[in-house]
């Protein structure tokens, strides 16, 4: 078939060499989708080349062309991030392939970064668990995900280096790294700057400011970057009346930057964030049974007389006061009659919903027979009745110092010095409704030092490169949480239950105490962790050919974590308990002042765990414009143990780093004289050692949530990303990856009690199984955008671009819940609600938690004078409203499930001025 007319002459002035042919060929048969850090602004109006402007990377640590650096990686420009309507770090993911990234779970905030690459990250937010992939700010490496959604203001380039960056990058890179290169300093020449205003839906009003310049010219100079960013939220919690899911925030950089001398560079910057906003908006999707119903322990001929198994809690709840059912043979205990006899057992949320609701109802003011079922759900995403806040706040600033030596014969050093403090709170309540069934509220405080020096050169007339050095990383980080769980079952049952269920000692004095029972679930983790890093690291590039290149690369880390607890239970409502009562000292272990007990530690956990990290790998340039190169690398995330610890038993089980080995082969093809770009890369991992937060309870009706180096799986795929600039002002960009994620095999010493079924492979007392897909992990990604830009002498540019992106069906729970069967080979609940269930009031409005398949499209117009100093820009993003969710909580304990959205059609105008 003939080539297209605009390429006729490109085929026609050079021979198609055989590499060409299977470059073409790959691009044809490769899932193509666009690479936005190719994506260019359209060429000036007298210049009629179809070239594509050239990228500049940083992937390796040095200064590199896109299209000759042997590694994975998708960069965007500040222009591209505008052209795409992107303006925070979430927005990157509908642009990059096996990429994805949304603003966290609701419980970390709703602003955490909650970040996968090819299927590795790491979903929890909260310390000592580490995140997957690394985030970086100018070379510095980010401990905490908190904040990490970050605005993109002041960007010069963004990176997304897909695979484990173990050797340059160190741990916590497993799946990946996030790299942001802010605007640099202006130290000569004339000052450039801009500001710009915005509005849009939901009263959207962002305000950006830039400026940078020389103050001493050729020495000193300096740059100042602002932004207010405010825009009132789409979701609603109707019990408050908060809007969710707004933003409000504030953010500055500054930076000096000196040149002492023509051999030394030192930049000193620092930024600032203070983010007032309320959290997610989220839903109540699923209320169905909870799992937790502990027997009673009749003899089995009784409980074949009486036709249904009694539990602890229908005793309990007899005790409370609540209807018994009469006429029970004679020596039985009282027993509650069950409220919802479809499930055959009297559950934690029967217990909850006969005498605890009540008294909520009384306080309340909720009309008598309010109970805690499906009403709660709303059929509107985004909307709930919850009876608690829901904030995301925080203050976030950092200093860095970054100096450049040039020490001469090809010889450079340089120190990375930098200091960062987070303040953050976040309250947040899971059950929607207005009851306080869950609900926990965080207010964590990081601080970190790090020390990175970096000494290169090369050797042997430019055919030898090479990098080595050392990096030491210093964090403190505390959380002090208030959890409530089924509030009420303390004051209500403490009175009535008799001593066999106290949980000791006693307090002493003339009426001693003895009522503390284990229904306390209101409890105050207050835990503490101290994290040193140390790493040495070297990498060479060796040219064993002129056209074929050698890296090895090696470092070597060790990571020493010093973990305390202390997590009191509330005891002060107790009627029977506290300060004033009879015999109360406020002194006498375990309990504290104002009525605190403490059931975990204070205990200190200490633990260290050392790993190397190489990397081998190959680049062989065929021609100046094809290269292919094949590689193998190791990465690892942090070990540390459990970070809700809600019971004493097994929560001081460390559990290990996470390993991954991957084995990449890609290829970087320029073609058409330089008007298209094809990269392509497959790779095939081996996850080892991966930590889970396993969901459970305890015999007893505790909510277990214990990490646990589950298994192991198989990761492999590929990525494919076109860019093509078709005819003069038309750009047309193409992207898309496949994954392939499955279990492996699971750690059978992991499980704690373990139920293991080595004939179906699935593990403990959870609903994992090997035939689950890993969370985050969509089998395909697609995006596709285009760009038309017209040039109108005297008037200027008007350029119209529009982009969609496709996800496919994405696990948002570890164990596919309402996938299958759970260990035991029966239905999910999620699955087999029966009618007479539905008529008691459950009901499932989201059988699987997974997001189905959808699509995302974006539109944007804008048009620059002919100085291109002003801009005006209209842009729709999510433009058909498609519903979908980012994030899904599960909690059988309680029978909930929790859902948070994406955000719904905006619009948005804006107006930029540059000088």
């Amino acid at each position: 078939m003939a080539a297209p007319f605009y390429f006729a002459p490109q085929y026609l002035r050079r021979p198609l060499r055989l590499t060409r042919c299977l470059a073409l060929a790959g691009t044809a048969l490769a899932v193509v989708g666009t690479s936005p850090s190719l994506a260019q602004n359209a060429p000036a109006a007298l210049d009629d080349s179809l070239r594509l402007d050239e990228i500049v990377v940083t992937a390796q640590r040095r200064a590199e062309r896109l299209q000759e650096a042997p590694v994975s990686v998708t960069a965007f420009t500040a222009s591209t991030l505008t052209d795409q309507a992107v303006s925070n770090l979430v927005g990157i993911a509908r642009f990059t392939p096996n990429v994805e990234i949304s603003s966290g779970r609701a419980d970390g905030g709703g602003s955490s970064l909650n970040a996968y690459i090819r299927g590795v990250g790491q979903q929890d937010f909260l310390f000592p668990t580490d995140p997957g992939v690394g985030l970086y700010v100018d070379d510095v490496y980010l401990a905490r995900t908190i904040g990490g959604a970050l605005d993109l203001s002041d960007v010069e380039r963004l990176e997304v280096l897909r695979g484990p960056q173990g050797t340059l990058y160190g741990k916590n890179t497993v799946g990946g790294a996030i790299k942001i290169v802010t605007k640099p300093v202006i130290v000569d020449g004339a000052f450039e700057g801009s500001i710009e205003g915005t509005t849009g839906s939901y009263h959207r009003s962002d305000v950006k400011a830039y400026v940078s310049g020389p103050i001493v010219p050729g020495v000193l100079g300096f740059k100042l970057s602002g932004a207010s960013i405010h825009r009132n939220g789409w979701g609603r919690n109707v019990t408050t009346g908060e809007d969710l899911s707004d933003e409000g925030k504030q953010l500055v950089r500054g930076a000096i930057r000196w040149l002492p001398s023509e051999n030394l560079d030192i930049t000193i910057q620092g930024d600032y964030q203070r983010q007032r906003q309320n959290g997610p908006a989220g839903s109540l999707v699923n209320r169905y049974p909870s799992d937790t119903a502990p027997s009673l322990g009749l003899p089995p001929e009784v409980v074949a007389a009486l036709g249904f198994e009694p539990t602890a809690f229908q005793y309990f709840a007899a005790l409370a006061g609540a209807p018994t059912i009469p006429g029970l043979p004679g020596g039985l205990p009282p027993l509650a009659v069950d409220p919802t006899p479809s499930d055959g057992l009297f559950r934690f949320d029967d217990l909850y919903n006969s005498v605890i609701v009540p008294y909520w109802n009384q306080k309340l003011g909720l009309p008598a027979g309010t109970k805690f079922d499906s009403r709660w759900i709303s059929d509107k995403p985004g909307v709930s009745s919850s009876l608690d806040p829901s904030k995301d706040n925080n203050e976030v600033w950092g200093l860095s110092a970054s100096v450049d030596w040039d020490l001469g014969d090809g010889l450079s050093l340089k120190s990375i010095t930098a200091y960062r403090e987070i303040d953050a709170y976040f309250p947040r309540d899971a059950d929607k409704s207005p009851y306080p069934v869950a609900a926990t509220a965080n207010r964590v405080t990081q601080d970190q030092f790090s020390q990175e020096l970096q000494l290169s050169g090369d050797a042997l007339n430019g055919r030898l490169r090479w990098v080595t050095g050392g990096y030491y990383l210093r964090e403190n980080a505390f959380d002090d949480n208030a959890v409530r769980l089924y509030s009420g079952l303390y004051e209500v049952l403490s009175p009535v239950l008799p001593d066999m269920y106290a949980v000791g000692p006693c307090t002493t004095g003339p009426q001693p105490d003895c009522t503390t029972n284990a229904f306390s679930f209101d409890y105050f983790p207050k835990n503490r962790i101290k994290v040193d890093t140390w790493a040495l690291f070297s990498q060479i590039n060796y040219d064993l050919t002129p056209d074929l290149n050698l890296t090895l690369g090696g470092r070597y880390s060790e990571d020493k974590k010093v973990y305390t607890q202390d997590n009191m239970l509330q005891l002060v409502q107790d009627p029977k308990f506290g300060p004033g009562t009879p015999g109360y000292t406020g002194t006498i272990p375990p309990f504290e002042e104002n009525g605190l007990a403490r059931y975990v530690g204070p205990r200190e956990l200490k633990d260290s765990w050392g790993s190397f990290t190489p990397k081998v790998g190959l680049a062989w340039t065929l021609t100046a414009d094809h290269m292919v190169y094949a590689s193998w690398s190791k990465g690892f995330k942090g070990g540390g143990w459990s970070p809700r610890p809600t019971q004493q038993n097994n929560t001081d089980l460390a559990y290990d780093p996470e390993v991954l080995y991957t084995y990449e082969l890609g290829s970087k093809n320029t073609l058409m004289n330089g008007s298209v770009i094809v990269n392509l890369a497959a790779f095939y991992s081996n996850y080892n050692d991966m930590q889970v937060t396993t969901v459970g309870s305890s015999g007893g009706g505790a909510l277990l949530l214990l990490t646990r180096n589950i298994g192991d799986s198989i990761l492999w795929g590929f990525e494919g990303e076109v860019t093509a600039r078709l005819f003069r002002g038309f750009d047309l960009n193409l992207a898309g990856g496949y994954l392939n994620s499955k279990w492996d095999k699971f750690n059978r010493s992991a499980c704690v009690a373990a139920i293991y079924d080595a004939t179906s492979g699935r593990f403990c007392d959870t609903d994992l199984s090997l035939d689950d897909k890993l969370v985050d992990a969509p089998e395909w990604t697609f995006t596709v955008g285009a760009q038309q830009t017209w040039w109108m002498d005297g008037i200027g540019s008007l350029s119209l671009r529009g982009d969609a992106s496709y996800r496919s069906k994405t696990w948002k729970d570890p164990y596919n819940l309402g996938g299958g069967s759970n260990w035991q080979g029966q239905p999910d609940v999620r699955k087999a609600l029966t009618a007479a269930q539905v008529a008691e009031g459950y009901r499932v409005t989201m059988p699987e938690l997974a997001q189905d398949a959808y699509w995302l499209a974006n539109l944007r117009l804008a048009w620059r004078n002919p100085d291109e100093d002003w801009e005006v820009a209209a842009a729709v993003t999510n433009l058909f409203d498609k519903t979908y969710v980012t994030n899904l909580l599960a909690a059988a304990t309680f029978g909930i499930d929790e859902a948070y959205y994406g955000r719904p059609r905006e619009w948005m105008l804006s107006v930029k001025y540059r000088f």
